[in-house]
């Protein structure tokens, strides 16, 4: 069962949050602002997962972001905010966020980017997607692609246009391991880090 980090000041959404992913099969740690979380990390909390507001009463989400980057180095940070400006986005991901959400974000779905990224995805609100884009560099791009091959182009395009992996391995008819495999071998010719790098690259050639 893998554990989660829970860290979510308002009252009602994190027993929602909570309900929903204990019955997805998570054991959930819930906490209503930065330091009691990161007190029990300090004190030997196991985590697989973390789920953290950035917008908390006594510090910031991304502090807590980056304790567990620190103390657990495997474990997954996912962000969920109300906070959509391009310096907070750039802020978390730099600290170590594996994905980026919004409040507006449904319940459904962020149950379901906690799957996704343990899968090693990277989920995003399209409106952070596009602030990531903006921000980016074009510069060889065409260059990084060429090596990719045909099928690893398949599987950009698809993650460009919003796919997550298992989605993309129903399109293909592959494997979601071989998806993976396909996914750590374009980061590496694109020269990227995460997917929404890689999409950001796809777009900037017209392929989303």
């Amino acid at each position: 069962m893998p554990s989660l980090l829970l860290v979510e000041d308002d009252r009602h959404l994190r027993e929602a949050l909570s309900t929903a992913l204990t019955t997805r099969g998570y054991e959930v740690s819930a906490f209503p602002a930065a330091l009691p979380a990161l007190f029990a990390l300090d004190a030997g909390l196991l985590v697989d997962l973390a789920l953290l507001d950035l917008g908390l009463p006594d510090r910031s989400g991304v502090d807590v972001v980056r304790a567990l980057r620190r103390q657990r180095p495997d474990a997954v940070a996912l962000v969920f905010t109300v906070q959509d400006d391009a310096p907070t986005v750039i802020e978390a991901l730099r600290a170590g966020a594996r994905g980026y959400l919004l409040k507006s974000t449904r319940l459904d779905r962020l149950v379901e980017a906690l799957d996704e990224a343990r899968l090693g995805g990277v989920p995003m609100s399209a409106q952070v997607a596009r602030y990531l884009v903006a921000q980016l560099p074009a510069e060889e791009d065409g260059r990084r692609v060429d090596a990719l091959t045909a099928r690893e182009r398949d599987v950009l395009r698809l993650l460009a246009r919003g796919h997550a992996y298992a989605e993309v391995a129903t399109a293909l008819g592959i494997a979601l391991g071989t998806v993976q495999m396909h996914v750590r071998n374009l980061y590496a010719k694109l020269e990227v880090s995460s997917k929404a790098e890689a999409a950001a690259v796809a777009t900037r050639l017209g392929w989303s």
